[in-house]
């Protein structure tokens, strides 16, 4: 999966299409096209961004985003 910053509309990847609109500081996923295969892809590269914006490590970010899960319940 790969993101064209030029084009700014979205990841392509043998035909699955994910469209993403800016809505001010937030990314919002309008269209997906999706396998789990590639689910899992995505759900990694989000991660692994996650990672390189916070500084902190994978298990550090899926902590994280644990508690957030558990505070919204």
């Amino acid at each position: 999966m790969q993101f064209d910053e030029a084009q700014g509309e979205g990841y392509t990847r043998e035909g699955v299409k994910l469209v993403v609109e800016q809505d001010g500081e937030s990314m919002i996923i309008t269209y997906a096209q999706l396998e789990l295969e590639d689910l899992y892809q995505l759900t990694i590269e989000f991660i692994d961004r996650m990672c390189r914006t916070t500084g902190q490590t994978y298990n550090q970010t899926l902590e994280d985003l644990k508690e957030i899960e558990e505070d919204d319940m």
